[in-house]
């Protein structure tokens, strides 16, 4: 089952998805962190999910955007997470491995290794955000008093 919807949906689309699925459930949203956390809890022992986020589309939303191709040909990041069903792993990665136009995809699995080393520069980056907004927040309120 995919679920494609927006990313604050999906944990709630997949629970009721779960009442008419089984197996194996992906979706095509961009954040996996929440999921990551909050859909273990909710998946039956038989129902495993594989994240997949395909870099496609672009920066406008609804579907008034949407387009029949919008994943034709599209490059495919796979977050699997710690543990998973390597079966239901390994179908997704075969979708995405495919196009309809015959070439062969190319598909990324983050690793073990590769979380890590997101989790690394998250954690920088919310060091350089802390230390930037400390020095423009005076400014901030300067700005906005004079206008007030």
């Amino acid at each position: 089952t995919f679920v494609a919807t927006p990313v604050g949906a999906i944990a709630g689309e997949v629970k009721e998805a779960l009442a008419w699925t089984s197996g194996l459930v992906t979706d095509v949203g961009s954040v996996k962190g929440a999921l990551t956390e909050t859909l273990p809890g909710l998946l039956p022992k038989d129902v495993h999910f594989i994240g997949a986020h395909p870099m496609a589309g672009s920066h406008e939303r609804g579907m008034g955007h949407a387009r029949a191709d919008l994943f034709a040909d599209a490059v495919c990041i796979v977050t699997p997470t710690p543990g998973c069903d390597e079966a239901s792993l390994a179908r997704v990665e075969a979708f995405w491995g495919a196009s309809a136009s015959g070439r062969r995809r190319k598909y990324y699995r983050i690793t073990a290794s590769g979380r890590a080393a997101l989790a690394q520069q998250r954690a920088q980056w919310a060091a350089v955000h802390e230390t930037l907004s400390a020095v423009w927040q005076p400014r901030l309120r300067l700005v906005g008093a004079s206008h007030g």
